[in-house]
């Protein structure tokens, strides 16, 4: 997240809260999400694990493997090695 993506959360939750447009326990709720939003954008980053240039190579070059099966085969991993 940039800082100019953080800046307008901030701005956005600022708005929110002041607003009177929503009522009382709606503000709350807003308020609430957005508290959470601003949780998950101040976490630390987990490095994004990709997949080399010898396991590319592999899926797409495997004569048994389609390329819409190499491409869910490569979905697939990174799925797994990101999810964490």
């Amino acid at each position: 997240m940039t800082k100019e993506e953080r800046e307008i959360i901030g701005r956005a939750h600022d708005f929110l809260c002041a607003s009177t447009f929503f009522s009382a326990d709606n503000q709350a709720k807003v308020k609430n999400t957005i508290q959470r939003i601003k949780e998950i954008l101040h976490k630390p980053q987990r490095k994004w694990v990709g997949l080399t240039n010898d396991e590319l190579t592999d899926l797409f070059y495997n004569e048994n493997l389609g390329q819409q099966s190499a491409v869910g085969q490569a979905i697939a991993l990174l799925r797994e090695r990101n999810e964490r």
